[in-house]
C-alpha cells in the first residue's frame, strides 16, 4: 500500500501544474443560400437539402418559411412542373 500511496502522490505532484486546454474549431460556410436541391419529410418535420453559392450543401430541418420563401417557392414550383412533364404521356 505504501508504493500505491507513493505513486498517487507522486501522479498529483506532476499533475498539478499540468493544464489541458482543448480548442474546437467549428468550420462553417459564410457562403449565402443559392438554392434547394430536395426535401425529405420525417412524421411532421421537413428537411430541405440546400445549396450555398460556394458548392457546399446542407440540410436544414423546419427552416423559418419567412426568411427561406423565395427559395421554397421556386423549389415547389420546379418540383411540380418536373412532376407534372412525368405523369404525362
Amino acid at each position: 500500500m505504501g508504493n500505491a500511496q507513493e505513486a498517487i502522490t507522486d501522479y498529483e505532484a506532476k499533475t498539478q501544474s499540468n493544464e489541458r486546454v482543448a480548442f474546437v474549431k467549428i468550420a462553417t460556410s459564410k457562403s449565402p443560400l443559392a438554392m434547394v436541391l430536395n426535401h425529405h419529410f420525417d412524421g411532421e418535420d421537413i428537411s430541405y437539402l440546400c445549396q450555398r453559392k460556394d458548392g457546399t450543401q446542407k440540410w436544414v430541418k423546419n427552416p423559418d418559411v419567412t426568411l427561406f420563401e423565395n427559395f421554397l417557392v421556386e423549389y415547389w414550383s420546379n418540383y411540380e412542373y418536373h412532376s407534372l412533364q412525368r405523369t404525362e404521356p
